[in-house]
C-alpha cells in the first residue's frame, strides 16, 4: 500500500498513477475493506481519461457496498452514475435495477444512457484497455450497443410497450458481424406469435 501510495504522491505520469489507484482498490477490498470507501470517494474525485477504469472500478466498489445497506444508498449511488459516460458502469446499474429491484423505469434511463455513450471514445478505458485501434474501439462500441439494445428491449418488454421492444429486440437480434443476440430473436419470436394470435 504504501508503494502504490507513494507513486500516487510522487510521479508525473497519470498513466502510471492510474494504475497504482487500481491497484490500491484491489489491495484495500481485500486487506482493508472498512478504508475502501474513502479510497473510492478519492478516485471519483479524479478527471483525465487515464482514470476512467480506477474511476469505474471505485463505482463498483461502492455499488456492491450500497446494496448491502439500503435502497436509497443504490439510488444516490445511481443518479451518480446517471451523470458518468461509462456504458459498462450504466448497464450494470441498470441490469440490478430491472432484474433485482424489478424497477423498470429507472433502469431504462440507465440503459438509455449506456446506449447514448456505447461510442468508441466511451469503451476506451471502460470496456477496453490498452493500446487498441480506432476500428477495434468501434467493433467494442458496436458489439456493446448490441447487448444494451437487447437490456432495453426487456425493458420496455417490461413496461408493455411491445412496438419499441420490437425496435431493439430487432437491433440486438441484427447485432454485428461478431456480436448476435439469440435470446432477442426468441423474444421477437414470442412477440409476433403474440399479434397472431391476438388478430386470429
Amino acid at each position: 500500500i504504501k508503494m502504490f501510495n507513494d507513486v500516487i504522491t510522487f510521479s508525473l505520469d497519470d498513466r502510471l498513477k492510474a494504475r497504482a489507484y487500481t491497484e490500491l482498490i484491489i489491495t484495500f477490498s481485500t486487506e482493508k475493506p472498512d478504508s475502501l470507501n474513502v479510497i473510492a470517494r478519492q478516485v471519483l474525485q479524479l478527471t483525465g481519461m487515464e482514470y476512467r477504469k480506477s474511476r469505474q472500478m471505485a463505482y463498483l466498489h461502492l455499488f456492491h457496498h450500497a446494496k448491502k445497506q439500503d435502497l436509497v444508498s443504490v439510488s444516490n449511488l445511481a443518479a451518480e452514475a446517471l451523470k458518468t459516460t461509462d456504458p459498462h458502469l450504466l448497464n450494470t446499474f441498470g441490469k440490478y435495477y430491472l432484474d433485482s429491484l424489478k424497477k423498470s423505469v429507472e433502469a431504462l434511463r440507465l440503459f438509455q444512457r449506456a446506449y447514448e455513450f456505447c461510442t468508441k471514445e466511451c469503451v476506451y478505458n471502460t470496456i477496453i484497455v490498452g493500446s487498441v485501434t480506432d476500428q477495434k474501439l468501434e467493433e467494442v462500441a458496436n458489439n456493446y450497443r448490441a447487448w444494451i439494445s437487447y437490456q432495453i428491449g426487456r425493458t420496455y418488454l417490461n413496461l408493455e410497450e411491445n412496438e419499441k421492444a420490437k425496435e431493439y429486440f430487432t437491433q440486438a437480434a441484427v447485432g454485428t458481424e461478431r456480436e448476435r443476440i439469440v435470446d432477442a430473436n426468441f423474444q421477437l419470436g414470442s412477440l409476433y406469435a403474440q399479434e397472431h394470435l391476438s388478430q386470429a
